[in-house]
């Protein structure tokens, strides 16, 4: 018999977003704005850090922006017209327009209540679990039924990875709780 579905909650999401543009000196915004990073040697992107809505982005000179620690999609756009707004204040005459947006990943968390017999779901489903508690506390779950990955952990704590949006995470989950249910405490 399988509990009742217990409710995900969405904690970051990756999103890619193109600024139409020319190309974008770096070298300026690092000197003007504040929290950014950028060492060209390292990574050629420059890193902005947002406190309101509260993210980090990197900004390559192309004008592709990727953001990630947004907690829904919306608030993941809304950083990408933050950062577009930014740029126009920091390049005064230049255009910058966002031309697309994209979810790349949606990471979740649940609470299922109950402990989860790791061993037993790693023993039964083997061909889907990697499992090395002497390694990692975590059994990954991944499904060759779906897509999305679930990072199970004894305590009853489960991070999903991989969902496109918050209804492909939840239809997931959905469908993974019936074996996830069979292990429980």
């Amino acid at each position: 018999m399988t509990s009742s579905l217990p409710e995900l909650q969405v904690h970051n999401v990756v999103a890619t977003i193109q600024i139409n543009c020319e190309p974008i000196d770096i070298n300026y915004l690092r000197d003007i704005l504040p929290y950014t990073s950028y060492d060209k040697s390292k990574f050629a992107a420059i890193t902005i850090r947002l406190s309101d809505p509260v993210c980090t982005c990197l900004l390559f000179t192309s004008g592709k922006l990727v953001v990630t620690g947004a907690s829904s999609w919306e608030e993941a756009l809304l950083t990408g017209y933050c950062i577009r707004d930014i740029l126009r204040e920091s390049f005064h005459g230049k255009r910058f327009e966002i031309s697309s947006y994209t979810v790349q990943n949606m990471v979740a968390h649940i609470k299922v209540g109950r402990k989860i017999s790791l061993e037993r779901m790693a023993e039964e489903n083997n061909r889907e679990i990697t499992y090395q508690k002497n390694m990692f506390p975590g059994l990954i779950f991944r499904s060759l039924d779906c897509s999305v990955v679930l990072l199970c952990f004894s305590s009853g704590k489960i991070v999903i990875t991989g969902g496109k949006s918050i209804s492909h995470l939840s239809q997931s989950w959905k469908f993974l709780w019936k074996t996830v249910s069979r292990y429980l405490e």
